[in-house]
């Protein structure tokens, strides 16, 4: 019989960073593994579930009730590099399976009733025979499976697969559809009071709002944001070029794009799929290529920025813009966007049209005129802004890291 203490104990759940993760509490890059796995812990903890999080490098061994333990890889530096012709990727077998088991067990012997592992496709069977029956869960964060559906079977060896957007969910059921029970949606979420609105930023900073309107040169005129990592999946030249022939039609805002220049995903293996292969052809000089795209338009390449800054930007600016040519997993930038007010205009496909709802604007891929076209008729209307900008906080408090845990909870109970 299990005694009073024990009926009420909080259910448990472990949480197993990235092979490269550093927590608690970093100050991290959009989309950064480290930042989805640290709010969502903190939204568990909300919650009055126990959280142990696990990570390849623990700068705190506690932080607002959370657990965290640091987990070595091993031998994994040595088996990465047996091949030494061929660089060994994140999805291989070998690349860090002392880690992951390693983790899985530190996270066991602490109590956890379920664990969830982060964007796991290799050594899921031996993973969950070191958890000895608990349940393990693997979090996909990008698709990969439209590319290398292959991977979908080693996914049957997780006890479930949980994946940021519906989109995502379904293009690996597609793959394999023996998924389909035990896949569920698990969306990321947007830190509501990270990002608290237009209003609530000026007030605390409206200078330094007014400040970044002045070094950009948009006292008068509109600002259109962008916020990711330059690369050629982000579709920023795309953007650059749409500027372009906003300025053929003398329409001439300041375009500022905010993110880390360079760098393309890690592949789990060489691009199959016509669209991946075209955005490999462009990674070489992309930002180079963006910037020539813009052909005299006003088009700032900011570079990384502190997530404070951000935030002012997102309160200055007029409309935000993703025109990502790969379908985005879930993409964070927009739903700050939406969290700060902004009007936003996505790409279509991906997880956009679950996150953007009927406060954004969607256009094609790849089409600089349908996204000139847009954003046109956007900024020359006060009052179609306005609109959109009236259900996009809204719309963003569906998917907050609240509701986030919420979700992962009931995986995890009903696994448990």
């Amino acid at each position: 019989m299990p005694t009073a203490k024990s009926a009420a104990a909080p259910f448990h759940i472990g949480l197993l960073g990235s092979w490269k993760s550093c927590l608690p509490g970093v100050d991290a890059s959009y989309s950064s593994l480290d930042a989805v796995v640290w709010s969502t812990a903190r939204a568990l903890q909300r919650r009055g579930v126990s959280v142990t999080v696990a990570c390849a490098s623990a700068t705190a061994t506690a932080a607002g009730g959370i657990a965290v333990v640091g987990v070595s890889g091993g031998l994994d530096p040595l088996l990465r590099g047996l091949a030494l012709r061929r660089r060994t990727r994140w999805s291989s077998r070998r690349h860090h399976p002392g880690y992951l088991l390693r983790g899985v067990e530190t996270l066991r012997r602490a109590g956890a009733q379920a664990i969830q592992v982060t964007h796991e496709f290799a050594n899921l069977a031996p993973a969950r025979l070191i958890a000895r029956g608990m349940p393990v869960l693997t979090l996909l964060h990008a698709v990969w499976v439209d590319d290398h559906p292959h991977l979908t079977r080693r996914l049957l060896h997780a006890d479930a697969v949980t994946t940021v957007s519906d989109y995502v969910r379904e293009a690996v059921v597609a793959a394999e559809p023996r998924l389909a029970e035990r896949t569920f949606t698990v969306r990321n979420g947007v830190d509501l009071e990270a990002f608290p609105g237009r209003s609530a930023v000026l007030a605390i900073a409206g200078d330094e709002v007014a400040r970044w309107r002045a070094r950009l040169d948009a006292r008068d005129r509109p600002l259109v944001l962008a916020v990711g990592r330059v690369a050629p999946e982000k579709g920023q030249h795309v953007l650059a070029a749409a500027a372009a022939l906003l300025a053929e039609r003398g329409v001439r805002p300041v375009v500022a794009i905010a993110g880390q220049l360079g760098g393309a995903y890690e592949r789990p293996g060489r691009a199959r799929a016509a669209l991946w292969r075209e955005l490999e052809a462009l990674v070489p000089n992309y930002a180079d290529r963006v910037a020539a795209s813009a052909a005299g338009a006003d088009v700032r390449l900011l570079g990384a920025l502190a997530p404070a800054d951000v935030r002012c930007l997102l309160a200055a600016a007029d409309v935000f813009v993703s025109p990502s040519l790969a379908p985005e997993p879930c993409g964070l930038p927009v739903l700050e966007a939406l969290a700060m007010d902004l009007p936003v205009v996505a790409t279509e496909g991906g997880a956009a049209p679950e996150l953007i709802g009927d406060a954004g604007i969607l256009v094609p891929a790849d089409d600089p005129a349908a996204l000139a076209d847009e954003l046109a008729r956007l900024l020359s209307s006060s009052g179609a802004r306005a609109a959109l900008a009236s259900r996009a906080r809204a719309q963003a408090s569906r998917h907050s890291w609240d509701a986030t845990a919420s979700q992962l909870e009931a995986v995890c109970r009903r696994l448990a």
